[in-house]
């Protein structure tokens, strides 16, 4: 039996191709959220806490949307002095100049916040508690995970249901003979 094998559509491979990588793409993605997630949890059992003084650093007049407002804070254990940086709170709404004020004036009346440290390394921590930071690494990881397997999902049933995945759309006849659909009359 020979079998016609059928080239596919060139934006169909694309397709395809671009599904594949972005399932590979979303489980490693995920991967690595697991793997932070784990670390933070190990993390969140030997953590301790610093007051640390704050620093609010300043936008330009016009920010660009995806620009962070960048929070730096000091601190020290034992006598000896560390830094973190953090992410400060963004506005969202109408008045994104009135919201900022409004999420910033308790840092900018008291500079000082909760740092979260390793007792044994200082120079890793946070201004989020580790537990915190495991959750949100789980949410991504879960996420991430199903994306890249619905991805790959979708590829395998779109495979199934692809022309030619039957055995190139043969139908087989009641005595055994092979009909191909170029034969067949409509």
């Amino acid at each position: 039996m020979e079998r016609d094998e059928k080239r596919m559509n060139p934006a169909l491979k694309s397709l395809v191709g671009s599904m594949a990588l972005g399932a590979v793409a979303a489980l490693v993605y995920g991967g690595s959220c697991l793997y932070s997630a784990s670390r933070d949890d190990a993390r969140a059992k030997v953590e301790q806490t610093a007051v640390a003084a704050i620093y609010v650093h300043e936008q330009g007049s016009d920010p660009q949307p995806l620009d962070a407002l960048r929070c730096d804070y000091h601190f020290n254990v034992n006598g000896n002095p560390y830094v973190g940086h953090t992410i400060c709170p963004r506005p969202s709404g109408e008045h994104p100049k009135q919201e900022l004020a409004k999420a910033l004036v308790g840092i900018l009346d008291t500079p000082t916040i909760t740092v979260y440290y390793l007792p044994n390394d200082p120079m890793v921590n946070s201004a989020v508690e580790f537990g915190a930071k495991k959750a949100t690494d789980t949410l991504r990881a879960e996420m991430s995970i199903g994306v890249g397997g619905g991805l790959i999902f979708m590829l395998a049933v779109g495979m199934l249901m692809m022309p030619g995945a039957d055995g190139g759309g043969e139908i087989v006849d009641a005595e055994g003979g092979v009909i191909r659909p170029e034969k067949q009359d409509s």
